[in-house]
C-alpha cells in the first residue's frame, strides 16, 4: 500500500516538473530585433472645444527617415520584415493646472498623400480614458503593419480626440510616438 501511494505521489511530481518545463520554454521567445523609429510634434488644443463633436488633428509631411534609422543600427530595408506601432503618448508641455481628462476617447490614424490605394490605418487608440488622467495620456499600439507607409517620402498622422467636456483653455501639448522596425 504504501508503494502504491508512492508511485502516486511520484507521478504527480513528474507530471508537475513536465509541466513547468512546459511552461518555461513557453515563455523564452526570442526577443525582437530592430530599431526603433521616434517621432514627435506640438500643437495647440484650442479653449472652447465641445464634446458634441470630434475633433481632428492633422500632422503632414512627416519624413519617415527610415534609411537614417536603418543605418544608424546597420540594417538596410530589405532585412525589415514589419513595422509595428510600438507607444504613443499625448503630453503637456507647461504644467498650467490643467489635466487631459476631459478627453474620453483618442483615436490615431496613419496615411500617405503618395499612394491613396493604401488608404489609412488605425495605429494607436484609447478608449475610456479615465477620469484620474493628469498630464500624460498614454494611448494603446494596433497591432498593424505599417510598412507600406513608412516606405513612401511622406506620410500623415490624424488625431481624433473625443471629449467629454469643453476644453477650459488653449492648453500646449506633444505627441510623441515611435514604430519598431522589426527584422526577426
Amino acid at each position: 500500500m504504501k508503494l502504491f501511494f508512492s508511485a502516486i505521489y511520484s507521478s504527480r511530481f513528474l507530471l508537475l516538473l513536465v509541466f513547468c518545463s512546459f511552461l518555461t520554454a513557453w515563455n523564452c521567445r526570442k526577443t525582437p530585433v530592430g530599431v526603433e523609429m521616434s517621432y514627435q510634434r506640438n500643437f495647440v488644443i484650442q479653449s472652447g472645444l465641445t464634446p458634441l463633436a470630434s475633433h481632428n488633428f492633422e500632422f503632414k509631411d512627416i519624413l519617415p527617415d527610415t534609411a537614417a534609422f536603418f543605418n544608424a543600427v546597420g540594417i538596410n530595408s530589405n532585412q525589415i520584415l514589419a513595422i509595428e506601432p510600438r507607444s504613443m503618448k499625448l503630453q503637456l508641455i507647461f504644467n498650467t493646472g490643467v489635466n487631459l481628462n476631459f478627453v474620453e476617447r483618442a483615436e490615431v490614424q496613419i496615411t500617405t498623400p503618395e499612394d491613396a490605394t493604401l488608404g489609412s490605418k488605425i495605429v494607436f487608440f484609447r478608449d475610456d480614458v479615465p477620469l484620474s488622467t493628469s498630464d500624460r495620456l498614454d494611448l494603446v499600439a494596433n497591432n498593424v503593419d505599417v510598412k507600406n507607409f513608412l516606405y513612401k517620402r511622406r506620410y500623415q498622422i490624424k488625431l481624433t480626440l473625443y471629449l467629454r467636456q469643453i476644453t477650459p483653455q488653449n492648453i500646449d501639448v506633444q505627441l510623441n510616438w515611435s514604430f519598431f522596425a522589426r527584422t526577426n
